[in-house]
């Protein structure tokens, strides 16, 4: 979720957000959630609102995926 200001972040795989402040932090390194905890809930609830009223599909945990062939995370 993007305002002019502010970029929110939810994560799929833990439910967790993180909030930054665009303006004052273009490089989005200090996480706000904890601080700007109404502009966190705010957004937040407008992400989830807008998710349903496009019937927005969320993701699903792939069974077949393994860890230990993940390219990203640098084993092999």
């Amino acid at each position: 979720m993007r305002t002019i200001r502010y970029k929110l972040l939810e994560y799929f795989e833990n439910g967790t957000v993180q909030l930054f402040n665009l303006r004052d932090d273009m490089g989005e390194q200090n996480d706000l959630s904890k601080i700007e905890v109404q502009k966190t809930k705010e957004l937040t609830a407008k992400l989830h609102q807008w998710r349903k009223d496009v019937d927005a599909q969320m993701m699903k945990p792939n069974p077949d995926y393994d860890p230990a062939m993940d390219l990203w995370s640098g084993k092999k």
